[in-house]
């Protein structure tokens, strides 16, 4: 398995793929490779196909909007997850992984395109997105009272802010769930 993502750029760019096009080819390959990592975990091939996961994500963020700078969010998303991409036995579902992937960052660029009476849908939409994945990525239910700021975000009134710091808690949770240490 060659560990290499730049290949998928140059198809993309070759094929005249759009962003979303682009995205969703992005999630479609991460998800396969996730499903070869929990196969044949612990043997030959499970340590190219982290790379590889990493590799993607990458290459995922490259395509993102800005990310919002949050203090402290990035201490409690990393308190909350616990499980790598490639370890949640199966709880890491397709559909779920294409909302955090593609669905968020296309509704929060939507928002800060000013399309307000988009807000309430949308923080509604990446709300339940970032509380699915960081049960996947918990294991458990996630006590969100423990984590201040991430607590914060969750119950904050609907804004253009509180979409954008969805979003960087989603992105958070994918990219400390992919690092391989």
């Amino acid at each position: 398995m060659s560990t290499d993502a730049s290949p998928l750029k140059t198809i993309a760019g070759i094929a005249g793929l759009n962003r979303r096009d682009f995205l969703e080819a992005l999630t479609d390959l991460l998800s396969i490779i996730i499903v070869h990592n929990e196969l044949v975990r612990g043997k030959a091939g499970e340590e190219e196909g982290r790379v590889m996961i990493m590799k993607l994500v990458n290459a995922w963020i490259e395509h993102l909007p800005p990310v919002q700078y949050v203090p402290g969010l990035i201490n409690d998303i990393y308190c909350v997850v616990r499980r790598k991409l490639w370890e949640t036995e199966g709880g890491l579902s397709e559909e779920l992984l294409r909302r955090a992937l593609i669905e968020a960052p296309l509704l929060v660029e939507q928002v800060m395109a000013f399309k307000d009476d988009e807000v309430k849908s949308t923080c509604t939409s990446l709300s339940l997105t970032l509380r699915e994945l960081l049960k996947v990525l918990h294991g458990d239910e996630v006590d969100y009272l423990k984590y201040r700021v991430l607590n914060d975000v969750l119950s904050d009134e609907p804004s253009v802010f509180k979409a954008s710091a969805l979003f960087t808690a989603i992105f958070l949770s994918i990219v400390i769930a992919s690092n391989a240490n």
